[in-house]
């Protein structure tokens, strides 16, 4: 069963909403990692029937699944960043406003990220202040610049987990 909640946008989506897009990838999570610590587990993801298919049952086979799924998720995020920025064949099939955007929310996120510490009201309303501040003089305004600050205030433990898809790598 299918439960891919991914968009693909083309050259007519000229703006990327953080919030909608993150909302999708939590559900799509769910369904393939079985909704890691959230209160409501899902038992039987994809991850899990896998496990079972190729009859992975040693004590660590959920942290082995994990390592290698962020992985892939890593070295596909990356590739795919590579070819967006080099290959202008590629870059043609979306809106360069679409692409800034991209751009700009992996900013934020990373931003987030390294400044704001897990539960502290303070770091969360400078940061707040400082991305409002950053995507205003980059010419976003209105809904657009509320939706980046509330993706991640609605989806922070989300961006937390994939981390790894927004920083570099740790030695």
């Amino acid at each position: 069963m299918d439960h891919d909640n991914l968009h693909i946008p083309d050259e007519e989506d000229e703006v990327f909403w953080a919030q909608g897009a993150l909302r999708s990838a939590v559900m799509d999570e769910a369904f393939i990692r079985g909704n890691p610590r959230r209160p409501k587990q899902v038992p039987r993801s994809s991850l899990h029937f896998l496990e079972r298919i190729y009859h992975l049952e040693y004590d660590d086979a959920a942290d082995r699944s994990r390592r290698s799924l962020e992985a892939g998720m890593t070295t596909a995020c990356q590739q795919t960043r590579r070819a967006l920025a080099g290959d202008p064949r590629l870059a043609r099939l979306f809106s360069p406003d679409y692409l800034r955007h991209l751009r700009d929310w992996h900013t934020v996120a990373a931003d987030y990220l390294n400044s704001v510490r897990l539960a502290n009201e303070a770091d969360f309303a400078a940061w707040q202040e400082r991305t409002q501040a950053y995507l205003a003089e980059r010419n976003y305004s209105g809904d657009l610049l509320v939706n980046y600050c509330r993706a991640l205030e609605k989806h922070s433990d989300f961006v937390r987990r994939y981390s790894f898809l927004y920083l570099p790598a740790q030695p």
